[in-house]
């Protein structure tokens, strides 16, 4: 469906419901200036699921300030791990709960010493904590394996020593899950850690941290190329040259930054994110500078990832061997796999457009957050914590950069870098993600710009708070608004989750999932509904612009399969139930703009002693409303092992024997129908550089010059007035 068919389709669908509720359309822009009144209230019990019936009335108290600037190191303290021997690792980052939570997880692994006393760092002084305390529960079941208080607190160089001691509760080589629960006296709400622990391997995860950090030391030392050489299988041309790119393949000067005089601005702090007996994986993310062109100094924020095998290589007889753990007498651990992803953060005073495009600095691939006007004009993206919008210049506003929104300090520096890396199974970097989050939700042809942010709030009226902003950047006049501010018991996959499945509609209705239901808060008359039935067995997925949502609303046999699916459109408020006959169907989700399902019958559903798994006769793909646009299906084959990949369905083929089992045959995919629609910018590598290759972002629809100069950074946040509510 074209953009300017679905402009008009949503103008008719818009008039077609005025008519029906005898009312305007309620605009986003007027939606803004009455969210901040309520939204903060409902969208707090929404998150702490306690949902309001719409004729339940309660009094709540908005509370708002006025300009303030959002910068700083946050007020939510850090806390460190250390190994038997000091060493320093995981870094752990905490939201805001009041009670302990026993459904999160941890990303990290820590192994106990021997005698089970974790010893701990805390980025705060003692005479500001009020209680330590932890908890440990089997993964497996959610049981409380054991709760207690933290009372060996001390303090060293102002930050707190305490040691958390485990009881012999716990069985050898299996992993649980720890929370720490820190409350402050002066935070109103306790602060949550999740860890994942185990009583072995603590002296291997000593020697292994121990081998990264000297890795990273020498990385950055001009005289240690033969070490980094032989722990890496360096190679003496390189395919690339992004400095932002490497791993153990690639040559020795590309891993050690050379000709690029790079400098290691924080001393990073490793985190074991996977162990068994034969490796481990170690993440960590520090920021460097480094010379670019004219000899600028350029800051850049490193992600890397390394495999290590357990048993570590011997060294040959006369054989040099300078790693820690050899000085030490023991064989030292074997890099199997290492690579390294990093981008540079930009600095409003070089932002310039030429030739109709700009320059993103050094990046190591193309995924960059961003979304544009349907004409075009602005476009914002998100780079390294910051929201930036810019001006193609081809309309009444001057081209040029505006800093919407950052989560930096006031000297434009991350002083916490504590970013966590996704690794694969192949240890390679899947994605990296802050301890905060951006989502952009609108650009409007006006160049207004509506966008949330997540996480841990470093300053402001939120500071020290974890939770949802919601904001609206207003171009007539230069001012962003906070619109709602949502409180979170959750973590930041949890927030990430309800940030990335939301939406607002033209008349004032924000819909947010929660708890398998899409629930409604309509700004008019100041209700919150629930739209939908609960869906069965969790079965739901979101379009693209989440304006869609599918769910299962009847159950047919298990196995994932449904009598019924339904899909609400939340611009119409109208639902449209899918049957097909007395088929079951599979719902597999959204791919872009198309809705992808599966049909089956009992006969199709396996059962067996490994669980149960069900077989599609026919695999659909349909528009976002549910309308058949296409199907697959093939005499005597069946489908399962089905999911979504980019642009394409893909599932493996089976077959049936005689005995009516289903065999295994090959792999398909269907590939997705095209879009007839494109964005207005496009992001492409240029290598014309031979020092580096630099990611640039092209204007799809044309763009004036303009300097940096133009460039400015907006740090003032208007909040909406305090207002007693009744709903």
């Amino acid at each position: 469906m074209s953009r300017g068919y679905k402009k008009t389709y949503k103008k008719i669908k818009r008039v077609q419901r005025e008519t029906e509720y005898r009312r305007k359309g309620f605009p986003k822009r007027t939606l803004y200036l009455v969210l901040g009144i309520v939204g903060g209230a409902v969208a707090a019990a929404i998150i702490a699921g306690n949902l309001l019936v719409a004729n339940k009335k309660e009094e709540t108290n908005i509370e708002t300030d006025s300009n303030i600037q959002m910068g700083g190191v946050s007020r939510i303290p850090y806390i460190d791990m250390l190994t038997e021997h000091d060493t320093i690792y995981n870094r752990l980052t905490g939201y805001a709960s009041k009670n302990f939570s026993k459904d999160d997880i941890g990303y990290t692994y820590a192994y106990l010493p021997s005698d089970r006393r974790q010893k701990i760092y805390i980025s705060v002084t003692p005479d500001n904590i009020e209680k330590l305390s932890f908890q440990v529960r089997d993964p497996d079941n959610g049981v409380l394996v054991e709760e207690n208080q933290v009372t060996e607190i001390s303090e060293a160089g102002g930050k707190t020593v305490a040691v958390i001691t485990v009881k012999d509760l716990i069985n050898s080589g299996h992993i649980y899950n720890m929370q720490i629960k820190l409350d402050l006296k002066d935070q109103p709400a306790g602060i949550l850690y999740n860890t994942r622990i185990a009583d072995n391997q603590g002296d291997q995860i000593d020697r292994e941290i121990r081998y990264i950090n000297e890795f990273t030391g020498k990385v950055f030392n001009e005289n240690e190329t033969e070490f980094i050489s032989k722990a890496t299988y360096a190679t003496d041309s390189a395919e690339s040259s992004n400095y932002a790119y490497a791993d153990i393949n690639s040559a020795t000067s590309l891993i050690m930054w050379k000709g690029m005089s790079a400098q290691m601005q924080e001393n990073p702090v490793p985190s074991v994110i996977h162990s068994d007996k034969d490796t481990v994986v170690l993440t960590q993310s520090y920021p460097v500078t480094y010379k670019g062109p004219g000899e600028k100094e350029e800051r850049v924020i490193v992600n890397e990832a390394f495999t290590l095998e357990r048993e570590g290589a011997q060294i040959e007889e006369g054989e040099e061997d300078t790693s820690t753990a050899s000085r030490e007498g023991e064989y030292g651990p074997k890099l199997t796999s290492y690579e390294r992803k990093a981008y540079e953060t930009l600095d409003a005073r070089d932002l310039s457009i030429t030739k109709e495009r700009f320059c993103m600095g050094l990046q190591a691939d193309e995924k960059v957050q961003c979304m544009s006007s349907e004409t075009g004009q602005y476009i914002c993206f998100v780079n390294g914590g910051n929201l930036w919008r810019v001006c193609s210049g081809t309309g009444t506003e001057k081209g040029g950069f505006v800093r919407l929104f950052s989560f930096e300090g006031d000297d434009g520096v991350k002083t916490d870098i504590t970013e966590l890396v996704d690794v694969n199974d192949e240890g390679k970097i899947k994605n990296v993600r802050g301890r905060n989050g951006i989502r952009i939700l609108e650009v409007t042809d006006d160049g207004d710009v509506t966008f949330a942010v997540y996480g841990a709030f470093p300053a402001g009226k939120h500071e020290g708070e974890s939770g949802i902003g919601i904001y609206r950047y207003y171009t007539k006049d230069k001012k962003l608004k906070e619109a709602v501010f949502i409180k979170a018991s959750k973590n930041l996959e949890g927030m990430r989750k309800l940030v990335n499945e939301c939406y607002l509609n033209d008349y004032g209705e924000l819909y947010i999932t929660t708890d398998s239901q899409l629930k409604k808060i309509n700004i008019k008359n100041y209700t919150l509904e629930t739209m939908t039935r609960k869906a069965v067995n969790d079965i739901s997925s979101h379009s693209e612009d989440n304006s869609k949502y599918a769910y299962a609303t009847q159950d047919y046999g298990g196995a994932g399969l449904a009598s019924e699916i339904t899909v609400y459109d939340c611009d119409t408020g109208e639902s449209r139930a899918i049957r097909e006959g007395d088929e079951g169907i599979y719902l597999i989700g959204y791919m872009g703009g198309d809705l992808v399902y599966g049909v089956a019958g009992v006969d199709e559903i396996e059962r067996n002693t490994r669980g149960t798994k069900v077989y599609l006769k026919k695999i659909v793909i349909a528009d976002k409303d549910g309308n058949e646009v296409k199907s697959y299906e093939k005499d005597g084959e069946y489908f399962s092992d089905v999911y979504i990949e980019n642009a394409t369905v893909a599932f493996t083929c089976y077959g049936k024997n005689d005995g009516g089992g289903f065999v295994k045959k090959d792999t398909n995919r269907l590939v997705a129908r095209e879009e007839g629609e494109g964005g207005g910018c496009s992001l492409r590598f240029d290598a014309s550089d031979i020092r580096r290759r630099v990611l640039y972002m092209d204007f799809t629809k044309g763009a004036n010059d303009s300097t940096g100069e133009d460039a400015y950074l907006l740090d003032e946040y208007e909040y909406m007035d305090g207002n007693t509510v009744e709903i």
